[in-house]
C-alpha cells in the first residue's frame, strides 16, 4: 500500500484492536497487506451529511487539493469534526465496497496519533481481501440454490469482464464471517487480478436484483477446493 500519510506524533489512547493496529503499521511492525485486512473486518464509524453526489452521504472535505472523506475507528473520535447529526457503524469491506473512485479515505482525521489518509484504489481493495494469517477458510457447494439473478449475472460475467476464464459460485466460511455465497474467478495469465476482481465486482452490482456478494480471485490451492465442489457457471 502507498501513499499513506504518516507523521509521529505523542502516544495515542487506544481503545481497539484497530487503533492499535494503526499505530504498529505507522511504526512499520505490519505489514499493509495485514492491516487490510483487519480494516475489513472492523467496524468503523462514518459521519453522514446530506448530499446528491457520487460519494452521498460521506462527510467529504478538500485536502491538498484532493477530496477526502472522513471516517473513524471509534465514535469518541467523531466530535473532531465538530456537530455531527447522523453517523453510522459498517465493517471495512461493506464500506470499502461502495467506496467512490475519486474519494480519499482519510482514517481518524484530526486525531493526534492515530490519523492515516489512504488513496481510493488502496481502501477499495479491501473489499476483495481473502483472509489470510490463520483465518480457516471453507468452501463448499450452497445448501440452496443461489439468487437467481446472481446466477445468471455470473454465468454472464466471463464475456463482461475482460481477463476471466472461469466463475465460481460457491459457499464461504473464513470463520471471522458467517458462511456466505462467494463469487470466485479464475482468470488468464495475463490478467491484472486487482483489476479484474474491482471491475467485476462492479459490473456485479450494477446487475438488476444480483445481490452483494463477495467476489475473489481463486489460487490454485483455493481453486482446487472449490472445484471439489461446484463447477463453473
Amino acid at each position: 500500500m502507498k501513499d499513506i500519510a504518516i507523521s509521529f506524533p505523542r502516544t495515542p489512547d487506544m481503545s481497539n484492536e484497530l487503533e492499535r493496529a494503526i499505530t504498529e503499521l505507522r511504526a512499520g511492525h505490519i505489514e499493509a497487506e495485514a492491516f487490510l485486512r483487519l480494516l475489513g473486518r472492523s467496524k468503523l464509524v462514518v459521519p453522514l451529511v446530506e448530499s446528491d453526489s457520487d460519494s452521498a452521504g460521506l462527510w467529504v472535505f478538500s485536502w491538498q487539493g484532493r477530496p477526502h472523506a472522513a471516517v473513524f475507528t471509534d465514535t469518541r473520535h467523531v466530535a473532531s469534526l465538530g456537530d455531527v447529526e447522523r453517523s453510522a457503524e459498517i465493517t471495512g469491506t461493506d464500506l470499502a465496497a461502495s467506496w467512490p473512485e475519486d474519494v480519499s479515505l482519510s482514517l481518524n482525521p484530526g486525531v493526534e496519533g492515530l490519523d492515516l489518509v489512504m488513496p481510493p484504489q488502496d481502501f477499495r481493495r479491501v473489499a476483495h481481501q481473502l483472509p489470510q494469517g490463520g483465518a480457516k477458510v471453507r468452501v463448499g457447494a450452497p445448501a440452496e440454490p443461489p439468487p437467481a439473478a446472481l446466477m445468471d449475472a455470473a454465468r454472464r460475467l466471463g464475456g463482461a469482464v475482460a481477463g476471466v476464464d472461469d466463475v465460481y459460485v460457491f459457499v464461504l466460511d473464513d470463520s471471522l464471517n458467517r458462511p456466505r455465497i462467494a463469487v470466485g474467478l479464475e482468470l488468464g495469465p495475463a490478467a491484472n487480478p486487482s483489476a479484474v476482481v474491482e471491475e467485476a465486482a462492479e459490473w456485479l452490482a450494477a446487475q438488476p436484483g444480483c445481490p452483494r456478494t463477495d467476489v475473489m480471485v481463486l489460487g490454485a490451492n483455493l481453486l482446487r477446493s472449490v472445484r471439489e465442489h461446484v463447477s463453473a457457471v
